[in-house]
């Protein structure tokens, strides 16, 4: 043979014989907090603070102490119920805020009796009749649906102090009434 044959066919089993290296295979492990080492990806429990078995020949077996991490922190929810007091202080706007806040918590007794007080300590304020009027529609636990009360005697009187309470006082704010 030539050659040149001879060299074409030593190159070419040189570049397609032999063996190929493999990569070598590690198996990563995770101390976990009490100590147990756990195959890498499974979980340690509640505890769980851990680290890669790299790190644990590293440092001699030691465990990792990171702090725990903390809850998130929320602000509390808003109120839903628009408040029907007045700037005043007076009587009356200490018993509407008892209301409101009765309602809130769904207590609809509470709150009905609250307005109650307040529409006697000032008969002609519309908030006290808001707040009666939020009371009666509430203890129906009728949906939200469009027309799903219609025929309702309790709201239908509801509505109607509504509209009273938005003649007393036109200068009331409308979402306070509505």
């Amino acid at each position: 043979m030539s050659a040149r044959v001879v060299c074409g066919v030593a190159l070419f089993v040189a570049a397609c014989g032999g063996t190929t290296p493999q990569p070598a295979v590690m198996h990563a492990t995770v101390v976990c907090a009490d100590g147990r080492d756990v195959d890498l990806g499974a979980s340690c429990g509640p505890a769980g603070y851990m680290h890669t078995g790299r790190e644990a020949e590293a440092d001699a077996g030691a465990i990792a102490t990171a702090p725990p991490p903390s809850a998130p922190t929320y602000p509390p929810p808003k109120s839903t119920t628009i408040s029907v007091a007045s700037a005043a202080g007076d009587a009356c706007d200490q018993e509407l805020t008892a209301g409101d806040d009765a309602f809130e918590a769904n207590d609809l007794d509470g709150a009905e009796k609250h307005y109650l007080a307040a529409k006697t300590a000032a008969p002609k304020r519309s908030g006290p009749m808001v707040g009666l009027a939020r009371v009666k529609i509430a203890k129906q636990n009728v949906p939200y649906d469009f027309a799903a009360a219609k025929g309702n005697a309790q709201i239908t009187t509801a509505a109607k102090d509504l509209k009273h309470a938005a003649q007393l006082e036109p200068s009331l704010d409308r979402k306070s009434v509505v």
